[in-house]
């Protein structure tokens, strides 16, 4: 890992859905994963003892949902960037997201057609 680079941690219940972030990723020189989690207690415990420059966080999760986790971790002392993934993406979410201090929103579904 170069100092310059962005390190990102994900955060899905999913594990199919963090190895395809993680392959997409690996081919970006400046950009590396350092973390994982499959749910948020897991996110807020990575983070308790660890820093990414940038949390991609999913919404839905077991044991604290994506809400509740970026509620939580603007209570740490380093806070990432967050950009949150979700299947949903109704405007009312995204505003409460963007409100609640995520720097971004990625919808999961794509665009038929």
């Amino acid at each position: 890992m170069e100092d310059s680079s962005i390190t990102v941690h994900i955060a899905d219940d999913h594990q199919v859905l963090i190895d395809g972030v993680k392959a997409v990723l690996k081919f970006e020189k400046d950009i590396d994963v350092i973390g994982f989690s499959l749910n948020g207690k897991e996110v807020l415990d990575w983070f308790t003892d660890n820093y990414a420059d940038i949390l991609l966080l999913d919404i839905n999760m077991p044991e604290m949902d994506g809400i509740e986790v970026l509620r939580k971790i603007k209570q740490l002392e380093n806070i990432p960037n967050v950009i949150i993934m979700s299947s949903y993406d109704d405007i009312k979410l995204v505003k409460e997201v963007l409100n609640l201090g995520a720097k971004g929103f990625i919808p999961k579904k794509r665009e038929k057609g």
